[in-house]
């Protein structure tokens, strides 16, 4: 499967060819441009109007959707960028259990959820308590609703925090995946 790295537009692709008639091309983010991205809130970052930050929007996904140019399933206006954590995970050509990961990649996306919202088919379903981000090869980058901003966190951290909030009584912790390559 040969990777390629190339400049279009202002931004860099990774472009994977599959066969003569498939072709997934997914954005790498500079780790500069999402050093910029730190402590700033949703509606620095969406201008589409889809900024509210009531309990029940969850805008990590809508983050990710932003800076990878994702559109599809449910969306922040209707031609905006996608905000579902699972429709963003499921859509993953490759996806798995984080301690399963390919040593050679350096960036790809972070899951965070609770096993009960995985299915027996490695999809993950429709629920509450789900998470995600975009990690590199040392922090994940994601927006936490709670703290109005994007944060660095290294993955320690990140599934620390996010313990905290969705397991609190520890009966149920969360596990993390990881996914990438993203169709067209």
């Amino acid at each position: 499967m040969p990777i390629y790295h190339t400049a279009q537009a202002g931004m860099v692709a990774r472009l994977v060819f599959w066969g003569r008639s498939r072709i997934m091309a997914e954005r790498v983010v500079p780790v500069a441009e999402l050093d910029g991205y730190v402590g700033k809130n949703i509606s620095a970052i969406c201008s589409l109007g889809y900024t509210s930050e009531a309990p029940h929007h969850n805008h990590c996904a809508h983050f990710v959707s932003h800076l990878l140019n994702l559109h599809f399933g449910h969306k922040c206006a209707k031609h905006g960028f996608s905000i579902r954590v699972d429709e963003v995970f499921n859509r993953c050509r490759y996806r798995g259990d984080w301690k399963n990961q390919p040593k050679i990649i350096i960036e790809n996306l972070i899951f965070a959820t609770q096993s009960t919202n995985m299915g027996h088919d490695g999809k993950m379903m429709d629920g509450p308590n789900k998470h995600m981000g975009i990690w590199t090869d040392t922090f994940v980058y994601n927006y936490s609703t709670m703290n109005h901003q994007v944060l660095k966190e290294t993955v320690p951290d990140f599934l620390t925090r996010l313990n905290g909030v969705y397991n609190p009584d520890g009966n149920n912790p969360v596990k993390l995946f990881y996914g990438y390559e993203l169709p067209v």
